[in-house]
């Protein structure tokens, strides 16, 4: 049985979180708000997953990011929560990230 969308998009939520950690400026910018570092992918999950055509998925997800921020730099937050969105293209036997994007950044104080 084929991989519905949402299971081939919850397969690739780190390696998304990833990209966007090092590609997002709005997500950039939400993670130097925490003066926290470093920043990785803590866990996600997917609100949307659609076919958009043969071999490729649009989807939305939640992703959460953690870092740890250093005593004496204050308590500024230590988990971004991002709002991603983008797609996945089917290449060569293998699902890869066509795009990726934060549409909206939340830093948890």
């Amino acid at each position: 049985m084929a991989k519905q969308p949402v299971e081939i998009v919850e397969s690739m939520l780190m390696e998304i979180g990833g990209r966007l950690l090092f590609e997002d400026d709005d997500l950039s910018g939400a993670l130097a708000d925490t003066n926290g570092s470093p920043f990785e992918f803590d866990e996600g999950e997917v609100e949307r997953a659609d076919w958009d055509g043969r071999g490729r998925i649009a989807f939305r997800a939640r992703i959460n990011f953690v870092g740890d921020t250093p005593a004496e730099q204050g308590e500024n937050g230590e988990k971004v929560e991002a709002t991603a969105t983008g797609s996945l293209v089917h290449v060569d036997g293998k699902w890869t990230i066509e795009s990726a994007t934060t549409t909206s950044t939340h830093v948890v104080r």
